[in-house]
């Protein structure tokens, strides 16, 4: 991990701040992250927000502990405030941004209305944001980002190669990460396996590249 002076000087790097957990601490550290950064855009990716109750769900309608869980939404709520572009990526309705279509998002998700807490109000957000990306995994909705802005920026290495997305997924693994779908230790996401998300990265890089080339057939 780089700390924020070797990041400024250090490309393709990432400077990771932990989100506390706790309502009030998300409130304020929402607020330092925008006067700290001062962003042109935020993006959530699958993140949790609260449903009508202020309750955080799990995709299968169990409560989250407040007291455990990052309140990220207040980062969305204070983007907003400051006109700052706000993009949510998820898969369950119960991650920021699907307040954008609450009331589809609560017919199609099966816990959507009713949860299994005590609330009984359902998993899907409140939280919108200006735009929604929905994708059966929600870090190939991220990557489309990343391969559109590799391509706005004319640069294919912006976008992760087959052994960058190989090696952090075995990283996750080697950390304690969990598959979604499985719950277990293994190579796969949301239950799709390391082999599809090689396979999807390849897709995507070469969609960049072609998009370079330019090519005279002759007729």
């Amino acid at each position: 991990m780089l700390d924020a002076e070797r990041f400024e000087h250090r490309p393709h790097s990432t400077l990771i701040e932990i989100h506390p957990p706790g309502d009030t601490a998300g409130q304020s550290f929402a607020t330092q992250l925008l006067d700290k950064y001062q962003p042109s855009a935020v993006v959530f990716i699958e993140k949790t927000g609260p449903n009508a109750k202020g309750v955080h769900h799990s995709i299968m309608g169990t409560a989250k502990n407040p007291d455990e869980t990052g309140h990220a939404f207040h980062l969305a709520e204070a983007a907003k405030t400051r006109g700052i572009v706000t993009i949510g990526v998820g898969d369950g309705g119960n991650e920021i941004g699907n307040g954008l279509i609450y009331d589809a998002a609560r017919q199609i998700q099966p816990y959507g209305i009713t949860c299994q807490c005590d609330c009984e109000d359902g998993v899907v957000t409140v939280t919108a944001t200006d735009v929604l990306i929905s994708a059966s995994v929600s870090n190939w909705g991220a990557y489309g980002i990343a391969a559109q802005l590799a391509y706005e920026l004319k640069n294919a290495d912006y976008f992760q190669s087959e052994e960058m997305e190989d090696f952090m997924l075995r990283q996750c693994v080697a950390a304690g990460g969990t598959d979604g779908a499985y719950a277990a230790q293994v190579l796969y996401v949301d239950g799709t396996s390391a082999r599809t998300q090689r396979a999807l990265v390849a897709m995507l890089r070469e969609i960049i590249e072609n998009g370079f080339k330019t090519v005279h057939r002759g007729f």
